[in-house]
């Protein structure tokens, strides 16, 4: 009888351990989203400029920075942080769902390949090796919790996209799709009532998924290997993470722009409206009418997203890990 209590009480800390862990890493992502989301609105509106050929406002943007003084200077505060509240409740569904799945997953693809891995190894961050099955197992692991955490946090980047594409400014942007919500609130209600119910709240959910897919394989795979390379040369701590965010949101950036853009698109079109029949069909249709040049559209925006993203996130995670006891 004791013993059996005594493995309860191990699981029931194991298990509070697990989610005080998750929401550290949640309120992190989250946290981090204030200051990126600035690079995500001017990174939204240039994949939009220019759509299929069609002049979307007085004055295109030109650069992400010289973008985002313009937003700040025409709209305030509130427009350079449109759509934030959205884009924190997704990290937060994202993170949540990505990272209290990993360890499992990580776990069966380990096993699948033929690797001896435990849950507790995954929630420990011991790694089973550099054997190419045990890499296989990682991505595997990271794609598919990226995919589950992306599909279930889908309404709120897609109302999030939305949002950041409405320009208060007079004669400012304006998107080939336009939209005038009030809020995350009135606009999820509006799809919901307006587009055709949650099968509308899903639109585009498969562009988002190869998105969020894409961007977690190639950060699994580029930013250990980053982090060994400056580790080498003696970077620790924030500077290590600094500069192996900066190195892996290279490769990130590059590898998931083109999947970015179409998404962007997709989410944005109102059905019905004859633009695109799906992703790919917008795939193909930027690269044909714009260049397959303009499917990295965006991408300087993306990039200036990304790294400083991770690095805060890492930051604020120390800090979320020691408030809630899993330090």
């Amino acid at each position: 009888m004791a013993a059996a209590a005594d493995d309860r009480t191990s699981s029931m800390s194991a298990l509070s351990r697990a989610l005080r862990s998750i929401a550290a890493g949640s309120a992190a992502a989250a946290t981090a989203t204030i200051f990126s989301n600035p690079v995500d609105v001017i990174k939204t509106r240039m994949q939009l400029q220019g759509e299929l050929g069609h002049s979307t406002g007085a004055r295109e943007y030109t650069s992400a920075i010289s973008g985002m003084r313009r937003i700040f200077a025409e709209e305030g505060i509130r427009g350079i942080q449109a759509g934030l509240a959205p884009a924190m409740a997704f990290q937060l569904a994202l993170n949540g769902v990505r990272l209290g799945s990993f360890p499992y997953l990580n776990s069966a693809f380990h096993q699948l390949y033929g690797v001896q891995h435990t849950v507790a190894d995954s929630e420990n961050g011991r790694s089973a090796g550099s054997h190419s099955a045990a890499v296989a197992a990682r991505l595997s692991a990271g794609l598919t919790s990226g995919i589950m955490g992306g599909a279930i946090g889908h309404p709120l980047f897609l109302v999030k996209n939305r949002l950041q594409s409405i320009s208060k400014a007079k004669d400012g942007f304006v998107a080939v799709h336009k939209y005038d919500y009030k809020g995350p609130v009135d606009g999820l209600r509006r799809i919901y009532l307006n587009e055709g119910g949650v099968r509308a709240l899903f639109r585009g959910v498969d562009a988002a998924v190869m998105r969020v897919g894409a961007g977690s394989a190639a950060q699994l795979a580029s930013y250990e290997t980053f982090k060994e390379l400056f580790a080498g040369f003696g970077a620790s701590g924030i500077a290590l993470h600094t500069l192996a965010s900066a190195g892996a949101s290279v490769v990130i950036t590059a590898i998931m722009t083109p999947f970015d853009v179409v998404s962007t698109r997709y989410i944005q079109s109102q059905k019905g409206s004859g633009h695109y029949s799906s992703p790919l069909d917008c795939f193909v249709k930027t690269a044909r009418v714009e260049g397959v040049r303009n499917l990295w559209r965006g991408a300087g925006a993306l990039y200036l997203r990304l790294a400083p993203h991770t690095v805060l996130t890492f930051s604020f995670l120390e800090q979320f890990r020691m408030l809630l006891g899993v330090a």
